[in-house]
């Protein structure tokens, strides 16, 4: 759950607002008003894998779109989906190519760029 689901962090989203843009400010409370009206976090997450596999509904996008526009750790959870659907598609393609040696030094880069992925959004 994400913390604008949450009830009561209105004075967390005011105090994280004096760190921001003039245009991020402008935009907090109408995040906040789309957070409160729109899909939740446990509703969102399910559906943007199937997002990237089939064309969801017109209503449903739009749905999901606006919540990504709220909420921060679900659009980070949408770029980790697509980056590791690609890193697959890759690794499909290079598998038979690669000896056995490069494949644990493989995972191990991936998990380091999602760690830093994961860092940069939190910032």
């Amino acid at each position: 759950m994400c913390p604008i689901d949450r009830p009561g962090t209105a004075g967390a989203a005011r105090a994280a607002m004096t760190n921001q843009t003039f245009s991020e400010k402008m935009l907090m409370p109408v995040k906040m008003f789309l957070a409160r009206r729109m899909r939740d976090c446990k509703s969102t997450v399910p559906v943007l894998g199937e997002m990237l596999d089939r064309k969801l509904p017109l209503r449903e996008r739009i749905s999901i779109r606006l919540h990504l526009f709220t909420c921060k750790y679900c659009t980070l959870y949408l770029e980790q989906i697509k980056f590791l659907r690609q890193a697959m598609r890759r690794q499909a393609e290079n598998a038979e190519s690669l000896p056995d040696q490069l494949r644990p030094e493989i995972k191990q880069r991936l998990k380091e760029i999602l760690r830093e992925r994961v860092d940069a959004a939190e910032k």
